[in-house]
């Protein structure tokens, strides 16, 4: 891939910080509270917040 490519795409991260599902993604403005998770429960809450933006 060169610098002039055009790439449409992008990462988005999900991460468990202080009790709260977060999603980071470059192109929103901020982080996004996805309710309340904990580290042993990050990976199914994330499958949940993935699969309502899949269904939207």
């Amino acid at each position: 891939m060169q610098a002039v490519d055009d790439v449409n795409t992008h990462f988005i991260c999900f991460a468990c910080v202080d009790g709260e599902l977060y999603e980071l993604d470059g192109r929103k403005s901020g982080p996004i509270s996805h309710g309340p998770s904990s580290p042993s429960a990050l990976l199914k809450d994330a499958a949940k917040a993935i699969q309502s933006m899949i269904q939207k």
